[in-house]
């Protein structure tokens, strides 16, 4: 095999696919919302505790991950996972990088159903990146002497505040 080639597919093999990939399906969602609204994929989609209670509509605890309601919602959680993806892929692998991020983003819209009063409806990708965040945090106390380590998770530490702040407004 030639050697520049080899080269580029382990860079690949190497690179944060799974947070582009991510990105990549809440933007083709986003557009696809605003672009095709005759699809009804935000109602059909968001968190809404009634529907999953009534009509066993359990896929409501995974699609919510991908929508979101607005353009700057969209921004900034694509922003934020953009920055904080690549960081936590790389230290904890595509496969649990991946299954992390999916396995915050259905407890997250599990704790939403739970705790919400009924006729709320929810939706992005928060649910999450918070559980990437809380697997970054770890690392930052499981490494507290790594200053390479302790360095990120202060810097990743505004888009806590960031997330934190958009979610409240």
């Amino acid at each position: 095999m030639n050697f520049d080639l080899k080269r580029t597919l382990n860079q690949w093999k190497n690179g944060p696919y799974i947070t582009y990939t991510l990105i990549a399906i809440q933007t083709v969602v986003f557009l696809l919302v605003y672009l095709a609204p005759s699809l009804q994929l935000q109602p059909k989609g968001v968190m809404y505790g009634p529907y999953v209670a009534f009509f066993h509509q359990y896929w409501r605890f995974v699609t919510p991950i991908f929508l979101h309601f607005g353009l700057a919602h969209y921004a900034i959680n694509s922003l934020v996972l953009y920055f904080i993806g690549q960081q936590v892929e790389a230290l904890y692998g595509h496969v649990r990088f991946f299954a992390l991020y999916l396995l915050s983003g259905i407890l997250g819209n599990a704790f939403s159903f739970a705790f919400n009063t009924a006729g709320i409806q929810s939706a992005g990708s928060s649910t999450a990146i918070f559980g990437i965040f809380g697997a970054f945090l770890i690392l930052g106390i499981y490494f507290r002497h790594n200053p390479a380590i302790q360095g990120m998770v202060r810097q990743l530490a505004l888009f806590v505040l960031l997330s934190l702040v958009f979610g409240i407004f």
